[in-house]
């Protein structure tokens, strides 16, 4: 269960952030993820809430984007989009 450790690294994160900037309450927490960590967002947000109690961060609201995963064709160079498995090998259109 690897969202524990990734609440527990945003936590860690944003409450570094709170204290530069002299927060005294977080809201929400606007996370941009590639699908391909495969992250339960209602997990994620289980660990969250369990281990922001008591913290300024309690009851933020985890705002949670999944990106498509992007690539590099190690022939031509171009990024692209992988939409499905079927996209692989990693080559472009154009090769």
């Amino acid at each position: 269960m690897h969202e524990l450790s990734l609440a527990d690294g945003i936590l860690k994160t944003v409450l570094q952030a709170a204290e530069k900037e002299g927060a005294t309450k977080i809201k929400s927490i606007k996370i941009e993820m590639g699908e391909i960590l495969l992250v339960n967002a209602e997990q994620l947000t289980f660990c969250f809430d369990v281990i922001s109690k008591d913290t300024i961060a309690e009851g933020a609201e985890l705002d949670i984007t999944y990106l498509k995963p992007r690539v590099l064709c190690n022939k031509c160079r171009k990024e692209f989009e992988i939409v499905s498995d079927n996209d692989l090998p990693i080559l472009s259109m154009i090769c």
